[in-house]
């Protein structure tokens, strides 16, 4: 059946007991995102710091910021972002990826090699194949783009920015 709305969609939307943060290099992807007016920044599983994964493939969101280049322990500034992990079932990929849109972020390539640190905090849904083609996956994108500048509202970047920073210090490292 085609996607309805945003009800439908996140049926199973909740916010994440423990938030995950995950570190990885940027990698150049198949621009499918960008196409789709969505640009993403893409990791594959192999350049994500260790434990730095969701036990299982799903659409999240929470808070993207670039590490720093010359001091390793700057944190950029963070930004609201639509997170997916899996093998993008639309597209068939073999290997898992990341893909992070940081919402409002406008930049045409420069986000290669850097390290980017995200804070995933909601699961918004299960990754899926949707039957609609383009179409109904571009809809599925700005429900999810939607529904996390929703549930990410409530806190401020300098708020997220000191959430990361805890959240790295935790870890060790990025």
């Amino acid at each position: 059946t085609q996607l309805q709305d945003a009800a439908e969609l996140h049926s199973g939307q909740r916010s994440l007991d423990s938030p995950f943060l995950l570190s990885g290099r940027v990698v150049p992807g198949f621009r499918r995102g960008r196409a789709l007016g969505c640009p993403t920044a893409n990791m594959p599983a192999e350049t994500l710091t260790p434990g730095g994964r969701p036990s299982q493939f799903g659409v999240f969101c929470g808070w993207a910021a670039l590490a720093g280049e010359g001091d390793a322990d700057s944190i950029g500034e963070p930004h609201r972002a639509v997170l997916s992990w899996g093998v993008n079932p639309q597209f068939g990929l073999d290997k898992p990826l990341f893909e992070v849109h940081l919402i409002g972020l406008q930049c045409e390539g420069d986000l290669y090699g850097r390290r980017l640190l995200c804070l995933a905090t909601h699961r918004l849904r299960d990754e899926r194949n949707f039957p609609g083609g383009l179409d109904e996956l571009r809809r599925a994108i700005e429900l999810d783009m939607a529904t996390a500048c929703r549930l990410l509202a409530d806190r401020t970047p300098a708020e997220a920015a000191e959430l990361l920073a805890q959240r790295v210090a935790a870890c060790g490292k990025l």
